[in-house]
Parts: structure tokens; C-alpha cells; sequence
């Protein structure tokens, strides 16, 4: 199980975290639960698959989403690999635990150690908030120094080193240094990272399941075992067709 999962980070051309990005960490933030709930309810999601989440905070250690279910609705097979909390904000779920079915009516909530396999069914139309929280930052990543999260001279499976979470963008960092970087992502389906640009080539390399990936304008669709390179500076997109997974080296000078 990976000891942490990254932030996303999503760039402008110079470098610097986008606009969006900033907007999820920002030091303080309100949010109207009723409103945000309304406004995932308008979308096309919503409409066509009976469920929709909204990520309302993402810092590297901590992450809180909104996630609205239609009655009977069941997201299934969800492992995070950080602690979890699970806040009933309208309806009524139902969390189904290897070994015991918890009910959560509005006002109940419920914590989850990391690594327990959970699925989340909804008994009528219902709404939840979802707490994701990792270890702290190391002070060495707190500076944006070099960073190693595997073991040298070890066998590892690339896509196991992250998991997929409703509605979310996950990702781990793997390495980092001043070369450039490697990083694994989990994209449940239809998560993406808007178009953005990056100052240095970056070479994606899908894991498992199909994304569609856009460059210059151009989307393309990738399956497992495929890679695309994407040029510095030049207006890239990432959807998520299906839930996939893929690893993203990006490479400095």
C-alpha cells in the first residue's frame, strides 16, 4: 500500500499551479453544501449515470468532496490508501464493509482506517461528503526538494501504487528531482485535467482502462500499454472515457 497520494497538479506555462488548482487550496474556504448539491444536479453526469461528485477542497494532505447518488445507486470496490471519513449531508447510504453493513442516515458519520475495501450504496437519493487525509508533508516536499517514494532496486506494479476514488483525480508521486519527475494518477470515469500547458515535455503512458488525450487540439484515445508524447508548451487535455490509470514522466530541459 503507497505510504501517501500526491496532489495533482495542474500548471500554467510558466510553471505555477492553474487557476483552479490555487482556487482548491486556497487558505481559507465556506462552502453552501445545498447550493454545490444543486449545481451537480444540473449536469449532464448526473443526468445520464444517477451520480456526480464535486471536489471542494485538494491539499497534498487533505481532500473533501461532495458526492450525490441517485436511489440505488452503489459505488462499488473503493480501497483509499489514507484515512477516510464519510458525512451523510442529505438521504440515506449504506456502507458495505468486508465484514459489516453500516447504515449512515443524515447527521451520521463514519471513519475508515486506510486499506479497508468499502462500497457505497445509496437507499434513496442521496448526498455525501467524503474526507480523504493523508500523512504530512515532509519537510523536504514542503521546499519542493527532491522527492523518492519507492524503494531503489525494487519490483513495484505501477498501477497498484495508486487507487481510484469517486469523482477525484489521484495521484502519487513517485520522483522527483531536478531531471524531472514521474508521477501516477487514478482517473475515475469522467475526471480529466483541463487544458493547460507545461514547460517541459512530458511522456503519458496509460496503465489500465481507456482516456482520451488531447494535444494541440487533437484528442486521441489510449488503452493500456499506449503512450503519447506531449510537447512542452503546447495545450494538452485529459479525460477519463473510462476509469484509467496512467503514468506521466515529465522530463526537465
Amino acid at each position: 500500500m503507497p505510504e501517501r497520494t500526491g496532489e495533482s497538479r495542474v500548471q500554467t506555462r510558466d510553471g505555477r499551479p492553474s487557476g483552479l488548482a490555487r482556487y482548491l487550496s486556497r487558505p481559507e474556504a465556506q462552502f453552501d453544501i445545498q447550493g454545490e448539491l444543486e449545481k451537480i444536479k444540473q449536469s449532464a453526469t448526473w443526468r445520464e449515470t444517477g451520480h456526480n461528485a464535486k471536489e471542494l477542497v485538494k491539499y497534498p494532505d487533505l481532500r473533501i468532496a461532495l458526492i450525490a447518488l441517485k436511489a440505488w445507486k452503489r459505488i462499488e470496490g473503493h480501497r483509499a490508501d489514507a484515512r477516510i471519513s464519510v458525512q451523510t449531508v442529505s438521504g440515506r447510504i449504506k456502507l458495505h464493509l468486508p465484514d459489516d453493513t453500516v447504515e449512515l442516515p443524515v447527521g451520521r458519520f463514519l471513519t475508515l482506517e486506510r486499506g479497508i475495501k468499502h462500497d457505497v450504496e445509496a437507499e434513496e437519493e442521496s448526498a455525501f461528503l467524503l474526507t480523504i487525509c493523508w500523512p504530512a508533508a515532509t519537510p523536504r516536499q514542503a521546499r519542493g526538494e527532491a522527492v523518492r517514494t519507492l524503494d531503489y532496486a525494487t519490483v513495484e506494479a505501477p498501477a497498484k501504487l495508486v487507487d481510484y476514488q469517486p469523482g477525484s483525480v489521484v495521484s502519487r508521486q513517485l520522483l522527483k528531482n531536478g531531471a524531472g519527475n514521474v508521477t501516477v494518477f487514478a482517473f475515475d470515469e469522467g475526471q480529466g485535467l483541463s487544458e493547460h500547458t507545461a514547460p517541459f515535455d512530458a511522456l503519458a503512458h496509460v496503465l489500465e482502462g481507456t482516456g482520451e488525450i488531447a494535444v494541440a487540439g487533437r484528442a486521441q484515445l489510449l488503452s493500456a500499454g499506449e503512450a503519447i508524447l506531449m510537447p512542452a508548451d503546447q495545450p494538452h487535455a485529459i479525460k477519463a472515457v473510462k476509469r484509467f490509470k496512467m503514468m506521466l514522466t515529465m522530463l526537465r530541459g
